[in-house]
Parts: C-alpha cells; sequence; structure tokens
C-alpha cells in the first residue's frame, strides 16, 4: 500500500476489495475503533508496544479464535518472553534490523501460518508474507532474491524513508527504525483486524443460539 497524490493505492486487488466492501457496510478495521475512524496505527503508538503487548495480541487472537470455534491463522507456539522484547527494540542498524527480522521469523512465521484459515484475515496475511519476502532479500547471502522479496524491501523502504530505494539500504538509526516501524505497524493492524473478525463471528454465533 502506498499514497500518491493524496490517494490510497493498494498493491493488492483482494484486499483492496475486501476493504472496500469493510467500508461499505460500516464495519470498522480495528477492534473497539468508530467505524468512520479508518486511520493506520501511527508510529509512535507502535513503537511505544513492548513485548508483553505483542504476547497479548498473539494470545488474545487464538483465544478470539478458539470460542469462535474457527481455526488461528497462527498456530500456537511457545516462545521466550525475551524474544518478544528483542522484538520490539528499537534497531539502528544492519545488524539490529537482521536480528529483529530473524526474531520476528521466529516468532511470526516459522511453523506459525494455517494456510486455508489466513486467507479469511487479509490484513494480517499481508503483514506475514511482507515479512517473509523481507527477510528473504537479508538471509541469502551471495545468491540473489527472488523479484517478489525485491519488490516487498522496496514498499517497505518507501513507506518507511520516503523515497525509491535503487538499490541503496536505510542511513543511519532513524531510518533503519523507520523500517522496521513498517513492519510492526503492518503486524500491529493484521492482529487487531484478525481479532476484531473473530470476535464479530463469536458475536453472530452467540446471537444464533439465543434465536
Amino acid at each position: 500500500m502506498r499514497r500518491e497524490a493524496g490517494k490510497v493505492l493498494f498493491f493488492s486487488p483482494l484486499l483492496e476489495r475486501w476493504l472496500h466492501k469493510m467500508r461499505n457496510e460500516g464495519r470498522s478495521l480495528l477492534q473497539d475503533r468508530s467505524a468512520g475512524n479508518w486511520g493506520l496505527s501511527p508510529d509512535e503508538e507502535v513503537a511505544s508496544l513492548g513485548g508483553t503487548d505483542w504476547m497479548r495480541f498473539d494470545a488474545e487472537l487464538s483465544s478470539r479464535c478458539q470460542k469462535a470455534g474457527l481455526p488461528a491463522p497462527l498456530r500456537l507456539k511457545a516462545a521466550n518472553p525475551e524474544a518478544w522484547v528483542t522484538l520490539t527494540r528499537a534497531v539502528t542498524n544492519r545488524d539490529d534490523f537482521q536480528l529483529f527480522l530473524n526474531t520476528a521469523h521466529e516468532l511470526l512465521i516459522d511453523a506459525r501460518e494455517e494456510k486455508r484459515a489466513m486467507l479469511k484475515y487479509p490484513w494480517l496475511m499481508l503483514a506475514y508474507h511482507r515479512l517473509r519476502l523481507v527477510r528473504n532479500v537479508f538471509i541469502h547471502g551471495g545468491a540473489k532474491p527472488s523479484l517478489a522479496a525485491l519488490s516487498a524491501w522496496d514498499q517497505v523502504y518507501f513507506r518507511g524513508i520516503g523515497r525509491q530505494r535503487n538499490a541503496g539500504e536505510p542511513n543511519g538509526s532513524d531510518e533503519w527504525r523507520s523500517v522496521q516501524l513498517v513492519l510492526l505497524r503492518a503486524f500491529h493492524i493484521g492482529y487487531r483486524n484478525a481479532i476484531a473478525l473473530a470476535g464479530d463471528t463469536t458475536k453472530r454465533s452467540v446471537s444464533r443460539g439465543r434465536g
């Protein structure tokens, strides 16, 4: 997703159709937000989240899906709480960013995706695959990353720094932190939206039971 000439453009047609559908139905993008507030999570909010907050999002999604009788898009996985703290630690250089990517992969990607369930949560799916692809750019060593991975990195770089990458890398600690926050913000939105969707399913199930 990127902004051009004052308009938000989507690189996923599926996500764009889903978002317009949600808006037309007056449904909120994020849990406990008014239907009129469709802004993205600000960097300041995401930057303030600690490891405990991310652990809570992860547990809440599994709990909501279980209550709704749905398979969770992310399988349960035990993790050291310190790893969640590492996920949130501000990066300042390439080595820090690569540690962040590897930690995020361990916590959020590795052996976690339920492919069919994930299709029902477009924002989470987008964040999941964006992170996976960006990490692929940094772990290939001498091998050339895929075009999809390079495209994802270009998009994250542009969104975080505001200029085309042109085969370069972030310059200085502020820029490295900015691209980290792009990836964290995407997962923040993905988690909250998935939690809200699973909660809606639970409410509909309860209403049908009472009817």
